[in-house]
């Protein structure tokens, strides 16, 4: 399954930071694989795309930023352009659900 990782840090550590990603991110838990990585222009803010079939996977990867970021966790599935569609006619009449604000 996959999954995205909303990290938030504080602007004074992102050296810090980012020498833990590159730490991390060269020696992954077991049973995790990056699919992508964004880091958004002028925030305090990094999207990491994973794939894993066990939690606990996770769990053991987050623990490695334990202290330097805070993590939100989503589980996520690609929405082909005919399931874009279904999703669309079904909300048309209802508000579509979103995560956070715009």
């Amino acid at each position: 399954m996959k999954f995205v990782l909303l990290g938030r840090y504080d602007f004074s550590k992102a050296s810090e930071v980012a020498e833990r990603a590159r730490e991390v991110f060269n020696r992954l838990p077991r049973g995790v694989e990056v699919k992508s990585r964004y880091s958004a222009v002028g925030k305090n803010l990094t999207i990491t795309v994973i794939e894993t079939d066990d939690a606990r996977n996770i769990a053991a990867l987050l623990l490695m930023f334990e202290g330097l970021i805070k993590f939100e966790v989503l589980p996520v599935f690609e929405v082909r352009e005919k399931e874009a569609v279904d999703l669309t006619r079904q909300y048309r009449e209802t508000e579509m659900p979103m995560h956070g604000p715009i």
